[in-house]
């Protein structure tokens, strides 16, 4: 009985104390998880409620805010057309037109002139008319739409009594608006309309520009026409969707009848929104600011998905208590549980207290005290490891300091003595670079033994077999004598003066490639040997001194190479500057010397065939007539040399340039190239530019008459100068259908005496683009062109990003 019970006792303890686990455990368990459930319920109705309010709020601001600017951009434009129509020179004609006093033509010309200076100071007027009393345009900027009857246009009968801003009206891809305002008389008689074309894009762009509600944010402004919301602008879903029944837009229906407030119905989609809703305050005008439900409430899901990983980490944390509950029968054990949930806290100087016991709980409190101890030696490793790196990366620029900064942390983290030797430039010595000992005597001692004693690589000593090898070296205990065995006789006084009891090298290694050798020595007494923790802690301090002292290498070799790269590029740009500018004054001294000869060539030829033609034969006469061309033909040559060579030095004087102005004199100017011929000139609206209007000139005047020279063999030239923006920058255009040319010969076509025709076909000196060239980029633009044989040439240039002065010029064909 007695051996049976004995036998069986721990058997039905265990199936006990199984049994009160797996009950408490499964209880806990039971707890945690009801009452996360109705955590997770409570918490998600409390965050649905949470962020309907914060998403209600956002609309409503944003609705009220887009109001605002609504209304406000409303005001600007009826204030605009209202200047307008008060114009004291506009009343007046309009005046003098019902009185008779002025012809109808010249009333046109007068007010078509300040509808065009009115249009042009509002850029969002697409155009500018005045209607009669009965509708009827009397004058436009647009003159086809003289004659057009507004009579009907309800926006037309508004403006009769007030400026008005009319809905807008989709034409082709874009939408405008009529505005309109009464023009009266002196003595306030109502006379005529201002009827202006209106672009509304950029209203749409205000609206759409202040969303900031997300991917599916959108604000709607609509107004109710008979049993369907009309909108005003294009959703941003459905831009082609204008007329929508009232049931669909329910938020709409609201603010078009004056209520403001906040809606959750489903919008033209058929989508559950949040919408808020506003009148605009101008007519029958609703706003709705909206946003999808899906993307309100898409936070929520995150949120479930944290409450559901809380739920977890609270049931496992249930499971681990009831376990932790379950185990505490003794006392000892409560005790140790309770250190050791203080050493889990972080506090590793905590210990359990009983370590004394000679007990199976001695033993476990042991074991415990132990891990605290090297966690507690790993974790300030861990962090010297971490400091070192950073001070090592703070020094990567002071090389010098750099390697004392290295031999001091390792000595004062592993001990006592730290020597770094690193491989000479030839592969051939192991240098001593740095030393640190915390004992001075034994440091400088040190110093002077090895400066006095080199050691080669190929040496048969440990420092050399180390750094051949790239294995580290540990000796946990050792002597004097046994050192000296393996050391050369020049460092044994250095091995008697520290007496070390412990010996420790590591490679510095890189990328497999072993650089130097950390050396490591105790001499304290009081100090233990190496051991294999030491020699790990050691490696990783090497890996990183490593690292930093090649990285250290790289910078220095860098600010090496980047100061001599600096030297060099202001040498050679001295040179290069020195040099342009000798070849610029050579070449205007060269060209500025050979007119003269030029002239007497020129001239002296002339005399001879007026004065003795009847004496030379006809074969004389005509070598003299090709001197006098080839004579003049070098005249001109040097002409473009000496303009050429000028620009460099001239300075560019910037100032307002009208440039469709400009243009229309320079093709005054070459109607002698256009006599005989049929060409047809269109200058389109050209933007007025900040240039210096001498050099513009010519930059035209070189690439016009390049135009009227390669359409010479056209029946019918056609040459076209317009504008265009790139990037928002204004790109200037020359555009001919002449003879063109190759694109393979594009590198060719800005060079100097560069031609890509015959000289036989097309006159010319070969330095007209290269002028053209130099004076756009004098202003810091840019010129290219785009040519194909037989098919035209176009030119393009721009004249730098301070060069646009903002206005346009005027349309004009000749």
């Amino acid at each position: 009985m007695r051996t049976r019970h004995s036998t069986n006792q721990p058997r039905m303890r265990w199936t006990l104390r199984s049994s009160l686990l797996l009950k408490q455990t499964a209880f806990v368990a039971m707890v945690t998880i009801v009452t996360g459930g109705m955590l997770i319920l409570a918490s998600e109705s409390f965050a649905r409620r949470m962020v309907r309010g914060e998403i209600d709020q956002r609309l409503s601001l944003a609705a009220t805010d887009r109001q605002a600017l609504l209304q406000n951009y409303i005001h600007q434009q009826q204030e605009l057309v209202g200047l307008v129509a008060s114009r004291t020179r506009l009343r007046q004609l309009v005046t003098d037109r019902a009185a008779g006093k002025i012809a109808g033509d010249e009333f046109r010309r007068q007010s078509a002139q300040i509808l065009a200076d009115a249009r042009r100071s509002a850029k969002d007027f697409v155009s500018i008319s005045i209607a009669d009393p009965h509708g009827t345009i009397i004058t436009a900027t647009d003159e086809t739409s003289v004659g057009n009857d507004y009579g009907m246009d309800p926006d037309f009968v508004e403006g009769r009594r007030q400026s008005t801003l009319g809905a807008p009206r989709r034409t082709g891809e874009t939408y405008q608006s009529l505005l309109t305002a009464p023009v009266a008389g002196n003595d306030g008689q109502f006379l005529a309309v201002v009827i202006v074309v209106l672009d509304v894009q950029p209203m749409a762009d205000l609206l759409a520009g202040q969303t900031g509600l997300g991917e599916s944010g959108e604000t709607l402004v609509g107004t109710l026409r008979d049993s369907t919301i009309h909108l005003l602008l294009p959703a941003h879903n459905a831009p082609q969707l204008t007329d929508i029944p009232v049931g669909r837009m329910p938020a709409m229906a609201l603010a078009v009848h004056g209520q403001s407030g906040l809606l959750h119905p489903r919008d033209y989609r058929g989508v559950e929104v949040l919408a808020a809703y506003r009148p605009v305050g101008y007519r029958d005008w609703g706003l709705v600011v909206k946003l999808d439900a899906a993307e309100a409430y898409a936070s929520l899901s995150r949120f479930r998905a944290i409450v559901a990983l809380l739920e977890v980490a609270i049931v496992l944390a249930g499971v681990a208590l009831s376990y932790l509950l379950a185990r505490r029968f003794t006392q000892p054990i409560l005790h140790l549980a309770h250190q050791a949930a203080t050493i889990a806290t972080g506090d590793l100087t905590a210990r359990t207290g009983l370590a004394h016991r000679t007990d199976e709980f001695g033993d476990l409190a042991r074991a415990f005290d132990k891990m605290a101890e090297q966690i507690q030696r790993h974790l300030r490793r861990a962090e010297a490891l971490a400091e070192s790196s950073h001070t090592f990366a703070e020094s990567t620029r002071d090389y010098e300091g750099l390697l004392t900064r290295v031999a001091h942390r390792v000595a004062e983290f592993v001990g006592d003595t730290c020597v770094i030797f690193l491989v000479s430039a030839d592969g051939v010595w192991l240098e001593p670079v740095a030393l640190y000992d915390q004992d001075p005597d034994a440091m400088a001692f040190a110093r002077a033994v090895l400066a006095a004693s080199p050691i080669r690589v190929a040496d048969n000593t440990m420092s050399s077999k180390v750094f051949r090898e790239g294995e580290p070296l540990l000796v946990p205990q050792v002597s004097v004598a046994s050192l000296r065995q393996a050391t050369k006789e020049e460092y044994w006084p250095l091995l008697d003066r520290v007496a070390s009891r412990s010996l420790l090298m590591v490679p510095l290694r890189v990328q497999g490639r072993t650089i130097g050798i950390l050396s490591l020595s105790r001499h304290q007494p009081e100090a233990p040997g190496y051991g294999p923790e030491d020699l790990e802690f050691a490696t990783a301090l090497a890996e990183r001194a490593a690292l930093t002292i090649v990285n250290a290498r790289l910078y220095q070799a860098l600010e090496t190479a980047k100061e001599d790269l600096e030297r060099r590029v202001v040498e050679r740009t001295a040179q290069l500057k020195a040099a342009n500018n000798e070849l610029e004054s050579f070449s205007y001294s060269v060209a500025h010397d050979l007119r003269a000869p030029l002239r007497a060539m020129d001239g002296f030829s002339r005399l001879v065939v007026e004065d003795f033609a009847p004496l030379l034969p006809d074969e004389a006469q005509r070598y003299l007539h090709l001197v006098r061309e080839n004579a003049q033909q070098m005249g001109h040559l040097i002409d473009d040399l000496l303009t050429f060579a000028r620009l460099s030095r001239q300075p560019v004087n910037r100032q307002p340039v009208h440039t469709s102005d400009l243009v229309e004199q320079v093709v005054k100017d070459l109607q002698h190239d256009r006599e005989g011929r049929a060409v047809h000139i269109a200058i389109n609206d050209l933007p007025v530019c900040q240039a210096d209007p001498a050099l513009l000139r010519q930059v035209f005047a070189n690439l016009l008459s390049n135009a009227l020279k390669f359409t010479r063999t056209r029946e019918e030239a056609r040459i076209e100068v317009r504008s265009q923006t790139d990037d928002g920058e204004p790109v200037y255009v020359v555009k001919d259908n002449g003879v063109g040319f190759d694109m393979q010969y594009m590198g060719k076509l800005f060079g100097v005496f560069q031609r890509l025709h015959r000289a036989e076909e097309y006159e010319g000196t070969g330095v007209g683009l290269a002028i053209v060239q130099r004076i756009i980029h004098r202003h810091g633009g840019r010129i290219w062109a785009e040519a194909a044989v037989d098919k035209g040439a176009t030119f393009y240039f721009t004249l730098g990003g301070d060069s646009h002065g903002g206005g346009s010029g005027r349309n004009s064909v000749s």
